[in-house]
């Protein structure tokens, strides 16, 4: 199991409780790490980092379907991708899930939902 996945298995232990990555760098869209690599390239997606490999790709899409508005920053030429990530999260760089309301049997609490 990677970093990532043990943070992941954490934040899903954890419902609503922000789980702190630190100076973890993985890419949302490939799920490889980038932490320690010095390569530049790379954007955010939404809230979303897309690393150099694939950007290209991503980029692609996003054009093909209008939605250039969704990019939020580009990694400058002269910067790591993970440090580029880094600066862009600033003390945004955790991770968290749920807890889900509304949706009938995966709610962790209903003791405050009301029967229909």
């Amino acid at each position: 199991m990677s970093k990532i996945d043990d943070l992941w298995a954490q934040a899903n232990a954890n419902p609503g409780t922000p789980i702190d990555i630190g100076e973890l760098v993985v890419c949302d869209w490939c799920d490889e790490d980038w932490t320690t690599r010095t390569e530049p390239g790379g954007f955010i997606l939404q809230s979303k980092a897309v690393c150099p490999v694939c950007a290209p790709s991503v980029d692609a899409l996003v054009t093909k379907y209008g939605e250039q508005h969704f990019r939020r920053a580009r990694c400058p030429e002269d910067q790591a991708f993970a440090d580029f990530v880094r600066t862009y999260r600033g003390d945004n760089n955790k991770i968290s899930v749920g807890p889900l309301r509304g949706f009938a049997g995966w709610d962790t609490d209903d003791s405050d939902r009301e029967e229909p």
